[in-house]
């Protein structure tokens, strides 16, 4: 990973192995974290505009689905009706250990709150 990257990586790899994911790949702009059970969640840094990045999160590797994390988080306090909050990289993970079960076993009842804010 480039440094830019370093230190962004180092905390999601932390963070990630609490619920037992594992660096499965990792090159100068992307990382794949993996789970024993088929799930993934991928940092992907902007080769450009350093450090953007992005979390994703792959929900159906066979159909090849996958969420970009920020968003997620938005079609989920859309639909509950919750206040949007602005979620710096650390609150992010958080967030994802915290409700790991609505994005990879319960996605399809927020697929139609992601796709609204994936158009605009």
């Amino acid at each position: 990973m480039v440094k830019e990257y370093s230190q962004l990586l180092a905390l999601v790899g932390s963070k990630l192995q609490t619920i037992g994911f594992n660096l499965t790949e990792d090159n100068d702009f992307f990382a794949n974290f993996s789970h024993q059970s088929d799930r993934s969640v991928i940092f992907e840094g902007d080769k450009y505009v350093r450090p953007t990045y992005t979390i994703w999160v792959e929900v159906d590797e066979k159909l090849g689905k996958k969420f970009a994390l920020w968003l997620f988080i938005k079609a989920f306090e859309k639909k509950h009706g919750m206040k949007e909050q602005a979620y710096a990289l650390d609150d992010e993970l958080d967030w994802l250990i915290k409700n790991e079960d609505e994005i990879f076993l319960n996605y399809q009842q927020y697929e139609n709150e992601y796709q609204i804010l994936d158009s605009i």
